[in-house]
């Protein structure tokens, strides 16, 4: 059932460029590395320390773990489309990745992700800020400066 979401090629699209935004060392390849850099890109960005820090880093690293593949694991990302495709089509709970996405994102940890959090991690993933205010548009549809 994987094929059909394969096939379908605004998703393939989308998570292409979601995959992409996960090289973060850019080396072709998804690896538990990258987001070690991104973790440490994230802290410094929003000046933490301490304590903070470790929950970005640990916030981060779920991100890795929710993926389900082992530490040592180097993904390519055609190979990480396919696992995705096929975890989605399973019907595999995704909860706890997009949950850590969220938690990655919220880095005062109060369960909202304002715009300046989120610059930060498109600061962090390489996304240019140009673009920031129409994806935080889309996603804060209340319109409160916060989703």
């Amino acid at each position: 059932m994987a094929e059909s979401l394969l096939h379908n090629s605004y998703w393939v699209r989308k998570f292409r460029t979601r995959i992409h935004y996960l090289d973060t060392n850019k080396d072709g390849l998804i690896s538990r590395d990258g987001f070690v850099l991104l973790a440490d890109r994230m802290a410094q960005k929003a000046k933490m320390s301490g304590e903070g820090e470790e929950t970005t880093r640990r916030n981060v690293m779920g991100i890795w773990k929710a993926c389900g593949v082992p530490d040592d694991a180097v993904v390519k990302p055609e190979e990480t489309l396919r696992m995705f495709a096929e975890l989605l089509e399973a019907g595999h709970d995704m909860k706890p990745f997009f949950n850590s996405y969220f938690d990655a994102m919220d880095f005062n940890n109060n369960g909202q992700i304002s715009k300046e959090e989120y610059g930060i991690w498109f600061d962090c993933v390489g996304i240019g800020r140009d673009r920031l205010d129409a994806a935080f548009e889309a996603m804060d549809t209340d319109r409160d400066g916060i989703n």
